[in-house]
C-alpha cells in the first residue's frame, strides 16, 4: 500500500543546485520520506540550463545553473530520486524585449501587455511561440527527464484583462488553443509523461474560462493532472468548517478530498495533487495542516503528491509525510467528523 505512493518536493533552481541543501534532500530519500523532486528548468523569465535554442541565447535569458543538465539528471537518478522538470509555459519577463510580436498586446499601446507583477504573457495562438516552447521541451527529454510538469499553461488571470488584445490566427476559443498546444506537445514528445499543473478550481467547475483551462479538453492530451488545490487560494467560505477538536478535519481536508473525487468520474487521466506546504492564509499551518491535505487526497484514491514551498522549508512537510506513512501501517480506516456526523471512509 505505502509502496504504491509517490512523494516529491518542489525545489527552485537555486536550491536544486546548492549541494549543501541537496544533501538534506538525499537524506530524506535515504529515510524513505520522499521519492522525487520537481526542479525549475524554465521559470517566468529565465532558462536554467545550457540550451541550444537560438532565440533564448540571443535574448540573454539563459542562466545555466545546472551546467550539464543531462549529468545533473543522471546524478539524481543514481540517488534513486526521480527528477521531474517544472517548465513555465506562457508567462515571461525579458523575452518580451526581443520578441514583442510573440506576446499578448495592450489595446492602447499595441505593446506587450503587463499583468500585476509586470510580467508579460506569450500568445498561445502564435505558432512560433508554440514551436519555441516545444523545442525547449525536447531538450528536457533528451536530458533524461521522464516527466515534465507544465505550469502556467493558460491565459492571464490578474491585471487589467479588459485591455488585452489577443491576436488570433484561428477561430478557436481559449480552451481549444490550450488543448491544441498540448496535442502538439504530446505528439512531439512521445514516451515522456506530460503533466499539467492546473488550478484547483478546475476540479470543481470543470473549467476556468478566463484562463482557458478545460478539464475534458486538456485530458485528451495529458498523461496526468497535478491539481493545485491550495486551501489559501480558495475563498474563506469555501467549505468553511470550524475546527473544534484536535481530531477534526476542516476545509483543507474537504478541498483535497472532494475535488479529486468530482474529477474521477469525468476523465481517465491520472490525478495527482500539489500540497500546500507554505504558510499563507492558513492560521493552523504546520505538519498537521499538511498531513490533513495528504489524507484528504489519499482517501479519494490519489497516490502521487507534490509539495510546494517556495523557500524550500520542508521540515514540517517531511514530518507530515513520515507520520502519514506510519499511520497507514496500523490503520485500515479513518473516522472523519464533518458537520457533527461521523463518516467511516475505508482506505484504498
Amino acid at each position: 500500500m505505502i509502496d504504491s505512493l509517490f512523494f516529491a518536493l518542489y525545489l527552485n533552481s537555486h536550491l536544486a543546485t546548492k549541494y549543501s541543501y541537496l544533501n538534506k534532500i538525499f537524506e530524506y530519500k535515504e529515510k524513505g520520506i520522499i521519492d522525487g523532486v520537481v526542479i525549475d528548468v524554465k521559470e517566468a523569465g529565465f532558462i536554467f540550463y545550457k540550451t541550444c535554442n537560438r532565440v533564448a541565447i540571443e535574448s540573454n535569458i539563459v542562466r545555466p545553473f545546472y551546467g550539464d543538465l543531462k549529468e545533473y539528471v543522471k546524478k539524481l537518478k543514481e540517488k534513486n530520486i526521480k527528477p521531474i522538470a517544472r517548465f513555465v509555459c506562457f508567462v515571461e519577463f525579458d523575452l518580451a524585449k526581443s520578441k514583442p510580436e510573440w506576446f499578448l498586446k495592450d489595446k492602447k499601446t499595441n505593446k506587450p501587455w503587463k499583468d500585476e507583477r509586470s510580467a508579460f504573457w506569450l500568445n498561445p495562438y502564435n505558432k512560433e511561440v508554440q514551436h519555441y516552447l516545444i523545442d525547449l521541451l525536447k531538450e528536457l527529454k533528451e536530458s533524461g527527464f521522464e516527466e515534465i510538469h507544465l505550469d502556467y499553461i493558460r491565459f492571464p488571470s490578474e491585471g487589467d484583462l479588459n485591455s488585452i488584445l489577443i491576436e488570433k490566427n484561428s477561430k478557436l476559443e481559449k480552451k481549444e488553443i490550450i488543448s491544441e498546444f498540448l496535442k502538439e506537445v504530446k505528439d512531439s514528445l512521445g514516451g515522456i509523461t506530460i503533466t499539467a499543473c492546473v488550478f484547483g478550481f478546475v476540479c470543481y467547475w470543470g473549467e476556468v474560462k478566463r484562463e482557458g483551462q478545460n478539464l475534458k479538453l486538456m485530458a485528451k492530451y495529458l498523461d496526468k493532472f497535478a491539481f493545485m488545490l491550495y486551501p489559501s487560494h480558495f475563498g474563506k467560505n469555501f467549505f468553511h468548517v470550524e475546527r473544534d477538536t484536535k481530531d477534526f478535519f476542516g476545509r483543507e481536508f474537504l478541498i483535497y478530498a472532494i475535488g479529486p473525487q468530482r474529477v474521477k468520474g469525468e476523465i481517465n487521466t491520472k490525478i495527482s495533487v500539489y500540497v500546500q506546504s507554505f504558510d499563507l492564509r492558513s492560521p493552523n499551518f504546520g505538519k498537521d495542516y499538511i498531513k490533513t491535505q495528504i489524507k484528504g487526497a489519499y482517501l479519494t484514491g490519489v497516490k502521487e503528491f507534490y509539495f510546494w514551498n517556495p523557500q524550500g522549508n520542508y521540515e514540517e512537510t517531511a514530518q507530515a509525510i513520515k507520520e502519514f506513512k506510519e499511520e497507514l501501517k496500523y490503520s485500515n480506516s479513518k473516522k472523519i467528523k464533518f458537520s457533527r456526523k461521523e463518516l467511516n471512509i475505508s482506505l484504498p
